[in-house]
């Protein structure tokens, strides 16, 4: 596959439908539907990728269905992580135990913006600064916000989920999830690494919390 111009997808070797062994291993005769929504994941060499590849190498022993709902991460010709051209195609595969969907990543138009800017050094600064004002940290994590959104009103029509788990950062996930939660009747659980401050956790809160 040329990475640098990727037309057509093809991860793992199997079908994207459940099959009879696959609901053979759970415990149980009706596993749980999960979908499990993450920015990051294999083969993206973050940790917390490896969190979300946890849920879906684990979960299906405990009786549950896993799809997950990440972004099509691939290496272009110079290591970093690719830009797909428009006509590239969602991938739903099995990789493992779990299905995964994986969304292509396009670079909009206030990506390119923002790219062009930054190589200019007399501008760079006001363009970061501009960006940050009007509220966009991270172009990627938006983007992957609403192509997330944009596929799961399609996606949740066809198929059914008892329960969704968003794992973040990025906190707009968390977001997703709730209008999940609010337009499907699915249950939510939000996932939250890396809280860097555990007084919240408190004895006092616990209460609130629960």
């Amino acid at each position: 596959m040329d990475h640098g111009h990727v037309n057509t997808v093809r991860i793992g070797a199997r079908s994207n439908e459940w099959t009879a062994d696959d609901r053979a291993t759970m415990k149980g005769k009706d596993p749980i539907r999960l979908l499990v929504i993450s920015y990051h994941f294999p083969p993206l060499n973050v940790i917390s990728s490896f969190r979300a590849e946890g849920f879906a190498q684990y979960l299906p022993d405990h009786g549950m269905e896993v799809t997950v709902l990440t972004m099509l991460w691939e290496k272009d010709s110079s290591g970093g992580m690719a830009w797909h051209p428009r006509g590239t195609t969602v991938s739903e595969q099995f990789e493992g135990k779990a299905k995964v969907i994986r969304i292509p990543r396009r670079k909009t138009l206030l990506q390119r913006i923002l790219d062009n800017g930054m190589r200019v050094p007399l501008v760079s600064k006001a363009v970061a600064f501009s960006f940050y004002v009007l509220g966009h940290f991270n172009l990627n994590v938006r983007y992957s916000h609403l192509a997330f959104k944009k596929f799961l009103r399609q996606h949740l029509k066809a198929h059914q989920y008892d329960a969704v788990i968003t794992t973040s950062p990025p906190e707009n996930h968390i977001g997703l999830g709730a209008w999940i939660k609010k337009h499907h009747d699915i249950a939510f659980v939000a996932d939250y690494r890396d809280l860097y401050d555990l007084r919240p956790l408190r004895t006092e809160k616990e209460v609130a919390l629960n």
